[in-house]
């Protein structure tokens, strides 16, 4: 378990992060997402001890490891080699376990190139495979998904993953929302070091998209009345986002039927990560 409580922290009496207060299990993706300046690596850095002139609390049950920021290495050095130096300090003993954590991360057929030799993507395998040479508890990344190419972040995005499958505990800060939305188990959104939303994207409560056939009769009252917001409309369409229970789906578009709505697509939007953090600040800012 991870507990953040009541965390603050200032840099020349600015204040970066005010009243941090939230938690993570087990077996847990977190998505740290904000818009630059919000406080995102300044949270990494406290929880990785890195900062550690803060008021408040960070209680972590077990090891923390991370990449925060661009992760540097011996670049005149192997892949292997790299590794071979980090599991000396670790004071890890087990000669095999290079090997396994190469071939975890996918990188065992380059183990003999220099590290200057590697893609962006290898290396950031090879930043994560370092971390994978200590048994922690706790996983940082700090925009893991930067400048990869697709495939790549897939195979970055299966080893998150397989990390959680370990009953890891990975918090992901990342402006690639998309890939957010496919792994994680919630979203930390920070914004002006305020925690401003804690979303757990697999609740019961989930966030639909319904398209429908513009019909001016319907009464605005009906609209609020089913909590609809506008999305978008245009060429004789409009888009509404609307919270459901899962267990009432069915009933709630047939409601929707019956009060004069010509629903022609709805999906299950609740992964959309942008426009559930637009929506809340649409909020706020009423």
């Amino acid at each position: 378990m991870l507990y953040i409580k009541n965390l603050c922290k200032s840099y020349h009496h600015q204040l970066v992060l005010d009243n941090i207060n939230v938690s993570a299990k087990s077996g847990e993706i977190i998505g740290l997402v904000g818009v630059n300046g919000s406080g995102k690596t300044t949270l990494m850095k406290c929880i990785a001890n890195l900062t550690k002139d803060y008021t408040g609390d960070i209680e972590c049950e077990g090891k923390v490891a991370f990449s925060i920021e661009s992760p540097t290495f011996y670049k005149h050095l192997t892949t292997k080699n790299n590794l071979e130096i980090f599991r000396s300090l670790s004071n890890d003993n087990k000669k095999n376990h290079i090997n396994i954590v190469l071939d975890k991360v996918g990188l065992h057929n380059v183990e003999k190139k220099k590290v200057s030799e590697l893609s962006l993507g290898m290396k950031q395998k090879l930043a994560i495979a370092r971390m994978l040479l200590t048994d922690n508890a706790i996983i940082l990344l700090d925009e893991p998904f930067n400048g990869l190419d697709y495939i790549t972040k897939v195979q970055i995005r299966d080893i998150i993953l397989n990390l959680k499958n370990e009953g890891k505990i990975v918090i992901v800060s990342s402006h690639i929302l998309e890939e957010l939305g496919e792994i994680c188990d919630s979203i930390w959104y920070l914004n002006d070091g305020k925690l401003r939303s804690h979303i757990n994207l697999h609740d019961s409560k989930r966030l639909y998209t319904i398209k429908t056939i513009y019909v001016e009769e319907i009464d605005e009252n009906i609209i609020q009345h089913f909590g609809l917001k506008q999305y978008e409309s245009s060429n004789g369409y409009i888009t509404y986002k609307m919270e459901i229970e899962t267990s009432k789906v069915a009933d709630t578009l047939k409601a929707l039927i019956d009060n004069g709505f010509k629903i022609i697509e709805y999906f299950d939007s609740t992964n959309n990560i942008l426009d559930i953090l637009l929506d809340k600040e649409n909020a706020n800012g009423n």
